[in-house]
């Protein structure tokens, strides 16, 4: 991981661009929580390729997705759609129940050492932090999120 404390980034690039150098670095597990996977340019061919590097190697390793909607990965993220018909469980894309969906900040929790934290959906500021307390806040709020998902999304198989 990078050698960060804290940072703040101002416009949705540079968000993207620590959130791109989070997930490379990560070696066992990333937790996201996002309104639809948008911001972070989950569609992207290089988020896509991190996860799946990361979710080969090792099978211990886990990505969780957690998202408010999830027309924009069922429509426009292809590869990471592949990756969940891949991997099965150990990448998970989970909608929030619709009763839980008010909360409108996200986060990315990295292997439980960097939480990239965002205060608002509306706005492009991003905090990257490795604050113990933050980071097991943000823990528990992933698993409080998780415990209030709808079933993971699947893929489809059709054959002959």
């Amino acid at each position: 991981m990078p050698s960060f404390t804290y940072q703040r980034f101002q416009s949705r690039a540079d968000a993207r661009s620590a959130f791109d150098t989070a997930i490379e670095s990560a070696t066992n597990r990333i937790a996201l929580f996002e309104r639809d996977g948008d911001f972070y340019g989950l569609d992207r061919p290089l988020v896509a390729e991190r996860l799946g590097g990361l979710l080969r190697a090792s099978p211990d390793n886990r990505v969780d997705i957690v998202v408010q909607r999830t027309h924009f990965i069922q429509r426009d993220c292809p590869r990471l759609m592949m990756l969940v018909q891949r991997f099965g469980s150990r990448l998970s894309i989970c909608r929030l129940k619709p009763e839980f969906a008010t909360f409108e900040r996200g986060f990315a929790l990295i292997d439980k050492v960097v939480v990239l934290r965002r205060p608002h959906f509306d706005r492009s500021v991003v905090f990257w932090d490795v604050d113990d307390q933050q980071i097991a806040g943000a823990n528990r709020l992933f698993q409080d999120l998780l415990d209030n998902c709808e079933p993971p999304l699947s893929v489809p198989v059709t054959g002959l």
